[in-house]
């Protein structure tokens, strides 16, 4: 399994340091096209808000159909990250082995800029997993709503999760900030076929 190295966040500040150095960096501009990549993968740095813009375009353009569309996209996301950063549990893997890769995902949601999580793996036979957020920036930069907005969360963990498993799951939000609630929550169950 990769060795993710994750910056330690100093609470009170805004320095990050990473408690180890890494090899290679996790996060690399290439000289010369000025490309950055997170632990190998390609990224681009976007402020939240672009999301949240986009996703209310979607919305407003088709509704639901919009919200469907950033699930799918960030559930093949999810599963890509798992490829590319080598958490794919080998054939046999025990139940705790595929836990600790799980585990992992709040390593990545740090180290990606979206916020502290905590991932608490349940029953993997039911492909319990849950993942908490006390703070989405996407639910806070959504305008009040009856319903869950952080659909990427959504994908992103059952894509992730699928991954991790090799059995398709759904991701669904039963918590949201953006409904008033304290926390942004997400679950996992377990579906016949995967989604996309």
């Amino acid at each position: 399994m990769g060795a993710l190295r994750v910056p330690r966040v100093l609470h009170g500040g805004t320095t990050l340091a990473p408690e180890k150095p890494a090899s290679p960096p996790p996060l690399v501009v290439a000289t010369g096209t000025g490309h950055m990549t997170l632990w190998g993968v390609p990224v681009w740095i976007i402020p939240p808000q672009y999301h949240a813009e986009m996703q209310a375009e979607l919305e407003a353009l088709s509704g639901k159909a919009g919200q469907g569309m950033l699930y799918r996209v960030a559930f093949r996301s999810g599963r890509r990250a798992v490829e590319a950063l080598g958490l794919a549990p080998p054939a046999g893997a025990s139940d705790a082995e595929r836990t600790a890769r799980l585990r992992r995902f709040e390593e990545i949601t740090l180290a990606a800029g979206h916020g502290i999580s905590t991932v608490t793996v349940g029953d993997l036979a039911r492909r319990d997993v849950t993942m908490t957020m006390r703070y989405s920036l996407l639910a806070s930069l959504h305008p009040p709503s009856r319903e869950p907005v952080c659909h990427y969360y959504e994908g992103f963990l059952a894509g992730f999760v699928t991954a991790v498993l090799g059995a398709p799951v759904e991701g669904v939000e039963t918590e949201c900030h953006a409904k008033g609630d304290t926390r942004c929550l997400f679950r996992t169950k377990p579906v016949a076929a995967s989604p996309v």
